[in-house]
């Protein structure tokens, strides 16, 4: 394929990776369940100055399942199972729930230490 040939084909690819991002991001806030939000750094497209970040935000019945899952996980467990990452390590919990800031703490913590590996 010659150099004039390729020139439309990127630029079409590259609007229907952009069409499909706003589609989706459209399509999870109707459905008001996650909303994935980023920057165009992610793809390497622009200057790189400190960006490329990625956030998703749970809503409604979604955010109170995973709330729900985090309490119930730090009122039972003083000790994370075999088969996490950070098995064996000591987990501060608080019987009363609610997921206190040093539950919390140590949840993203942990999500973070997984994610990175």
């Amino acid at each position: 394929m010659s150099r004039a040939g390729r020139f439309p084909l990127l630029l079409a690819l590259l609007f229907c990776m952009i069409a499909s991002s706003f589609a989706m991001t459209a399509e999870a806030q109707m459905a008001g369940r996650l909303v994935i939000d980023m920057d165009y750094e992610v793809y390497g497209v622009g200057d790189l100055d400190g960006g490329g970040h990625i956030t998703w935000s749970l809503y409604d019945e979604q955010a109170s399942h995973l709330r729900w899952k985090i309490i119930t996980f730090f009122e039972n467990y003083s000790q994370m199972p075999p088969g996490f990452n950070c098995e064996g390590t000591t987990l501060t919990n608080t019987v009363n729930q609610q997921i206190d800031s040093n539950e919390g703490l140590e949840y993203t913590d942990m999500l973070e230490h997984y994610l990175e590996n």
